[in-house]
């Protein structure tokens, strides 16, 4: 592998680490409700920190991502379906392979990834500018799920801009949204 490819795929993954988290903290119980988790909010640090001291940020993290994983599996079905809460196995193995860099820091590890994610959920104002910033300009987003793709886009980087402004389209309408990737008719 490359240095460029694996600068691509720390890339890829970043990104993928961010519009999750993004996503997660929006979704949740303090903010629009999509699921009955509050691991991102305000009174979470406290009551997670004395169990997980070193890694309290990633533990509410992948708490919040499962509770929106379970919803999203619900909404969409599982199996031969991808969406931003399940990927496929090797995906997953990349995602948690840079949470548990960032708990364990070294040089190889981006300096600024855990900040970066500590400093996202501070407001709500700035997760969702953030998810703004991060979204294709336009789409039409619509209540329940949408398949926006198949199987092969899963690691085409435009499309999860493209999840994300869905995401940020539904928050902004206030309706559910659930963008998914499948090789089945929608």
């Amino acid at each position: 592998m490359t240095n460029n490819s694996v600068t691509d795929v720390t890339a890829f993954v970043d990104q993928l680490i961010i519009i999750r988290t993004l996503v997660a903290y929006l979704g949740e119980t303090h903010q629009k409700g999509w699921w009955a988790s509050s691991f991102l909010g305000p009174g979470s640090r406290t009551f997670v920190s004395p169990i997980f001291a070193k890694t309290q940020l990633l533990a509410r993290i992948h708490g919040a991502t499962q509770a929106a994983a379970r919803v999203h599996d619900e909404r969409i079905g599982v199996g031969a379906v991808y969406h931003l809460f399940r990927l496929p196995e090797d995906l997953e193995q990349d995602i948690q392979q840079a949470f548990y860099d960032t708990a364990h820091p070294d040089d190889t590890v981006p300096a600024d990834r855990r900040n970066r994610l500590e400093s996202l959920l501070t407001d709500a104002a700035a997760v969702t500018q953030q998810l703004h910033a991060l979204a294709m300009p336009a789409v039409s987003s619509s209540q329940g799920p949408v398949r926006i793709g198949s199987v092969s886009d899963l690691r085409n980087p435009d499309v999860w801009t493209m999840v994300a402004a869905h995401y940020r389209q539904a928050f902004d309408q206030g309706i559910q949204t659930y963008p998914y990737l499948a090789d089945w008719p929608s």
